[in-house]
């Protein structure tokens, strides 16, 4: 009747059965315990209840097993303010009858002592579990015990508590304790958490270490965590390490994430690196804008296979530091093709990025790609237009051609 969310039908039952002096067995008492919180509202209204039965178990010689007391631990973690209060007397009680409590007993202890403002608390609670636990290794005797490795890191996590990780993680590792994490989906959760601690209090070289070890053997990689890793990167000013780092997002299919896009964009065009460097920086803008330009280029054949086109949405700032990444790498020609399509996206580059292709062209003395930079300034109707045009009159030598070229161009503004 548990099992089917008959809860109170299982207690009349339960109560029929007292009153013609049957005795359930202990698989009824613990479907009967994992019932309670639905027939009582009140925290110590449900300890009551829960205590009358292992009373009356004890009084009918029915010999409470593991799966009793972790049923108990479950009902606990739905009400933690007593839990608080009978966790650990629950526990001692077990060890005290032989029953040795298994890795799910501890993954209620921990949801027991759950609490979000004060997750340094939790922590505590896992430290002293591990020390219990150290160099044990065990076996999976309850359904969830798969939970508790993973819920660990949780509070690992919340706690931004890395020593207290990698104490956990040498528990999972040793004997065989690995096979208890869980299914695929655990062990990505696992990890996941995991490593973005390292992220956050590692050196880039040890994090990237992890990342050889964890990817993806025990870690599929998604964009969150490839964010991560750019972030720490640029903390670390070890901006040689990108291109790596983007290959292997574009790999594992990360390409068309937006916000790694904006990220990996943003950190590039604020860097300052060396020539070779910066080229490889502008290859990988490249890449960004095969990506922009994809559904375009790919629509007719994703159609005829039934898929809608894969594509980004390219936003004002993204395209800025596309240009200004360009305008480093002293590729003015592909910086110009980045404002061409700028015009075609309807993206309207900021005026301060215009002025610095302005001032690259007038440095090199490109007066073509300086009047094609007033091009795209007219087309969005920006209003330094005039500014711009100004300075290409003033700082650039035009013949006359040159020169009614450009008030043309200023005239269609008008």
């Amino acid at each position: 009747m548990v099992k089917h969310n008959a809860h109170v039908k299982a207690f009349n039952m339960y109560n029929e059965m007292q009153q013609k002096k049957y005795i359930p067995d202990v698989r009824a008492y613990n479907a009967l315990i994992e019932a309670v919180p639905f027939i009582r509202d009140n925290p110590e209204d449900v300890w009551q209840v829960l205590e009358q039965l292992l009373k009356q178990m004890s009084k009918e010689d029915i010999q409470p097993t593991l799966y009793t007391f972790n049923a108990v631990m479950r009902v606990l973690t739905k009400n933690r303010d007593v839990g608080r209060f009978y966790g650990m007397q629950v526990i001692n009680e077990m060890k005290a009858i032989g029953i040795e409590p298994s890795l799910g007993t501890y993954a209620s202890l921990l949801n027991i002592h759950v609490n979000p403002k004060y997750p340094v608390k939790q922590a505590n609670v896992l430290y002293d579990i591990l020390d219990d636990l150290e160099d044990q290794e065990f076996v999976l005797r309850h359904p969830r015990d798969e939970f508790f490795f993973f819920e660990a890191m949780c509070v690992c996590s919340n706690a931004k508590d890395l020593e207290l990780a990698y104490k956990l993680d040498a528990l999972l590792n040793t004997g065989s304790n690995s096979m208890l994490l869980g299914g695929m989906s655990f062990q990505n959760m696992y990890y996941s958490r995991f490593f973005n601690l390292i992220t956050q209090f590692e050196s880039v070289d040890a994090m990237l270490e992890y990342y050889e070890q964890l990817v993806p053997q025990a870690l599929l990689p998604f964009s969150t965590m490839y964010i991560d890793i750019l972030q720490s990167i640029e903390s670390a000013g070890a901006y040689h390490k990108i291109p790596r780092i983007w290959q292997d997002a574009a790999n594992y299919g990360r390409k068309f994430d937006e916000n790694l896009l904006d990220t990996l964009l943003k950190i590039m065009a604020m860097s300052t690196v060396d020539k070779q460097l910066h080229e490889e920086f502008c290859s990988i803008v490249s890449d960004t804008m095969k990506i922009a330009r994809q559904p375009d280029q790919q629509r007719g054949s994703n159609r005829m296979r039934g898929r809608p086109p894969r594509s980004i949405r390219v936003t004002q700032k993204m395209l800025n530091n596309m240009v200004v990444t360009y305008l480093k790498g002293e590729q003015l020609d592909e910086a110009r093709k980045v404002l061409d399509y700028s015009k075609k996206a309807k993206i309207t580059p900021s005026n301060i990025v215009l002025e610095d292709f302005l001032s690259t062209c007038i440095q090199v003395g490109d007066k073509q790609m300086a009047l094609g930079c007033i091009e795209v300034a007219v087309h969005h109707m920006m209003t330094g237009s005039s500014t711009m045009a100004d300075r290409i009159k003033e700082e650039m030598v035009l013949n006359n051609e040159e020169r009614k070229h450009l008030d043309y161009i200023l005239q269609e503004r008008q």
